[in-house]
């Protein structure tokens, strides 16, 4: 299957969760992961209940730093997550890693990676990147739109996207909402959505602006690619004296072995 195919593609890179082998019962395979503290959402909804919203850059900057190194890896594989939200990042030991490549696709938009299929819809439509809503091909900056939208969680407490529709649609309110049936839902996305306009992103600090205006640029040419976005991300942490953890390894072996396998 394409979780599979996926992990497979990525089974060199530590910040993505260590798949341990697979098991077979039948015509269903299931695939053995390392366990994980929490998911990111866990974590979110925990702070918000403590009123620890918005994060300071001090705890999120790593969080972003590891999940930047998570997407550089991905483009590098030529993947595309597909439904890169709180729910698929997995946290262990302070360490955030990404998960759940069921809805991944190839950087050309063109199936699975590793083999054919359509796009399958993301579970969080109203979180669609412009470009995808436009029908414009699927390619990696989908991925660092998705970790810009993760960030803004973090240091903001909710989606910019989601204020910016909300105050041009008061009877909506805050998501989520349907992109097939809701027109004026498309035509922010389309026209009018900056991040800078959104009065929370102007109360932040200048670095914290720096890197959500990067990461969720409008126009894909705009737009920072992973690399450079981590490369960014690691200048701030420098400026700052903030401690980042170094790269996590890769699994000690290769659960999938060399072979050829579906």
């Amino acid at each position: 299957g394409t979780e599979i195919r996926t992990l497979r593609l990525l089974r060199a890179s530590g910040n993505v969760v260590h798949c341990l082998g697979t098991l077979e019962f039948g015509p269903t395979t299931f695939v053995l992961m390392e366990a994980a503290d929490e998911s990111l959402q866990d974590f979110i909804n925990r702070r918000l209940a403590l009123g620890g919203l918005p994060l300071p850059l001090n705890e999120s900057l790593p969080l972003l730093i590891d999940l930047l190194r998570g997407i550089r890896d991905l483009a590098a594989a030529g993947v595309v997550h597909g439904d890169l939200v709180e729910e698929n990042v997995l946290l262990k030991d302070g360490r955030a890693l990404l998960t759940d490549f069921g809805a991944a696709v190839s950087a050309q938009g063109s199936g699975p990676p590793g083999g054919e299929g359509e796009l399958p819809p993301p579970s969080s439509e109203y979180r669609l990147p412009p470009e995808t809503v436009r029908g414009m091909p699927t390619g990696p900056s989908n991925n660092v739109w998705h970790v810009g939208g993760i960030f803004s969680m973090l240091c903001l407490g909710y989606l910019p996207m989601e204020a910016a529709v909300a105050a041009q649609n008061p009877v909506l309110g805050m998501g989520p909402w349907s992109l097939d049936t809701d027109d004026g839902v498309q035509h922010i996305i389309r026209t009018s959505f900056s991040v800078r306009s959104d009065p929370g992103f102007k109360a932040l600090d200048q670095d914290s602006q720096e890197l959500l205006d990067g990461m969720l640029a409008t126009s894909v040419e705009q737009r920072w690619d992973a690399v450079g976005a981590l490369q960014q991300a690691l200048a701030i942490a420098q400026k700052r004296n903030i401690d980042v953890p170094p790269e996590r390894p890769p699994p000690y072996t290769d659960a999938f072995g060399s072979g050829d396998w579906e």
